[in-house]
């Protein structure tokens, strides 16, 4: 029996990485954030508290660099 290549199934099934699928999905989430006003729970979570070892800003301005947006 051959073996099939998991390239070739995402490719034939029109299927991203699961790496781009998070980034979209984290992107989107912080797109419907940053429409909220300023004293809503998910907003009020993107201040940072104490300072931890990587932000989400931090992982979102990568994500937003890495896909062309400003």
């Amino acid at each position: 029996m051959d073996r099939i290549r998991n390239e070739h199934i995402r490719g034939t099934a029109h299927v991203r990485y699961f790496g781009d699928k998070v980034r979209e999905a984290r992107l989107r989430w912080f797109g419907h954030v940053q429409r909220r006003d300023s004293e809503h729970i998910g907003r009020r979570m993107l201040r940072p508290r104490r300072r931890p070892k990587r932000r989400l800003m931090d992982v979102v301005k990568e994500d937003m660099k890495l896909v062309g947006v400003k």
